[in-house]
């Protein structure tokens, strides 16, 4: 019985998902201290210098990391493992 609730609780949230245009590319905002130390530390060694000041996550966790270096804005995605996808500049 809990097993089939789980499910019905899953197809609830997808089914959700699908009629409120909820997709992968769903990010909340997230407290930078909720980031995890290695997904930080990963977007710094991307982009020396680079000091942040806010961070997002996605559905798919992949953290967005946005901030400065060099006077410049920037935004660095970096996975759950410290894969860094991309760094962009604002």
């Amino acid at each position: 019985m809990i097993r089939f609730a789980g499910v019905l609780i899953l197809a609830a949230l997808v089914t959700g998902c699908a009629t409120t245009g909820f997709d992968e590319d769903y990010e909340v905002d997230i407290p930078l201290e909720e980031v995890p130390a290695e997904i930080i530390e990963a977007a710094k060694s991307a982009l020396p210098g680079f000091e942040i000041d806010a961070a997002e996550i996605e559905v798919m966790k992949i953290y967005e990391l946005s901030g400065t270096s060099g006077g410049k804005n920037y935004e660095v995605e970096v996975t759950e493992d410290g894969t860094v996808l991309e760094v962009e500049e604002d």
